[in-house]
């Protein structure tokens, strides 16, 4: 009787891999974010400015099933621009800057917004990575630019839901807005600045 009941469900949890997954990504509000920016005289950021310059931009990634064959898209809700423009608007807000119609401009421009599935034989392992490039201008004249990643591995008994790659890919997003928190060189270059 058990064996009877135990193949449908099993049918049902195989073919639940050929669903697409779209994931709503933000960073949780209980992450502080603060870094070497706290330490620097508040600043007015105007909007930042971002691009999605990846080649493949319409998924983040493949669902896959336990042969490692690629049977779905994983998604972004929003465009992974918006995502990353409100995760380094957020950061900044949360060392003590702000938005304001004029200030220090930053642009930007994605390389990198990808999660990979990787089954082990107890659960799956959810690696995510998110990397991008920021300029920091004043009156389009660049007063700094760095590369920044962040990334996260989540492992889950539960491979089905979206859950499990919601967490990796907002840990990835608070990782990386953490990166930018945290550069020495963008501390120092804001410091260096008049406030305001």
């Amino acid at each position: 009787m058990r064996k009877h009941l135990l193949v449908p469900v099993l049918v049902l949890a195989h073919g639940c891999v050929f669903n697409d997954v779209h994931i709503p990504m933000t960073i949780p509000q209980d992450e502080t974010l603060t870094g070497y920016l706290s330490d620097v005289a508040s600043r007015d950021f105007t909007a930042v400015k971002i691009i999605d310059a990846r080649e493949d931009r319409t998924r983040i990634g493949f669902r896959r099933n336990g042969f490692g064959q690629e049977t779905a898209d994983i998604l972004s809700d929003e465009p992974v621009e918006i995502v990353v423009q409100r995760a380094v608007e957020t950061m900044l807000a949360n060392n003590g800057h702000k938005l304001a119609d004029s200030g220090i401009q930053v642009t930007g421009a994605i390389s990198a917004f990808w999660i990979e599935q990787d089954w082990n034989y107890y659960d799956t392992e959810f690696i995510a990575r998110i990397e991008c490039e920021l300029v920091f201008s004043i009156q389009h004249d660049e007063l700094y630019r760095n590369a920044y990643s962040g990334s996260y591995n989540h492992r889950s008994f539960h491979a089905v839901s979206a859950k499990p790659w919601r967490i990796a890919m907002n840990g990835a997003l608070t990782s990386l807005a953490e990166d930018i928190a945290y550069d020495t060189g963008l501390a120092t270059a804001l410091s260096q600045r008049t406030a305001g």
